[in-house]
């Protein structure tokens, strides 16, 4: 079992504008949430990747902190923060990935 701390930096208003009372929840433009380290996070949280594009430039910078516990990791490595196709091919096989 693995236990670790994950963070997450966001920057815009930390709600959804059209419900009421204010909504808060996680936003992104992708169908994923990432997290990581918390340096990189804090980074993110105050120079998005898009600033003219939604010109949140660190409007509302906040860290949103995560714990995450993995029962049974199909890959670990430490030293790679990537999966490649391959290795999930091999431990899951060609048909489930």
């Amino acid at each position: 079992m693995l236990k670790f701390t994950a963070w997450r930096g966001q920057h815009g208003p930390g709600y959804d504008p059209l419900p009421e009372p204010k909504a808060y929840c996680f936003q992104s433009r992708h169908a994923s949430l990432s997290f990581g380290a918390e340096r990189v996070a804090r980074h993110y949280a105050l120079h998005p990747n898009t600033p003219r594009l939604d010109g949140l430039n660190g409007t509302c910078p906040r860290l949103i902190q995560a714990e995450l516990t993995v029962n049974r990791p199909v890959i670990f490595n430490k030293d790679d923060a990537f999966v490649e196709m391959e290795d999930l091919i091999e431990k899951i096989g060609e048909k489930n990935v």
